[in-house]
């Protein structure tokens, strides 16, 4: 069984700031239900499990690679959680 991928994805302010992977190329995308007081306009619909559509503010890219940063970060989740 092969190792999990290892994902870290930093938060400021309620937003998304980075997406870092230890080495294997992640594609993302994020989806945004708190869309109050946007315009619909700029919303995809995102298909839902029941067959329906929300709106939702999307934004994806490809994750940056840093093994040791994240590697560094999983070890200080573990240290912590011991």
């Amino acid at each position: 069984m092969s190792e999990p991928v290892k994902i870290v994805i930093t938060l400021d302010g309620g937003l998304v700031q980075a997406v870092v992977s230890d080495g294997t190329p992640v594609e993302y995308v994020v989806i945004d239900y708190d869309t109050e007081g946007g315009d619909e306009n700029d919303m995809l619909d995102v298909p839902q499990d029941d067959g329906s559509t929300t709106k939702a503010w999307l934004s994806g890219n490809m994750a940056e690679v840093d093994k040791p940063w994240v590697d560094k970060v999983y070890e200080a989740v573990r240290q912590f959680n011991a």
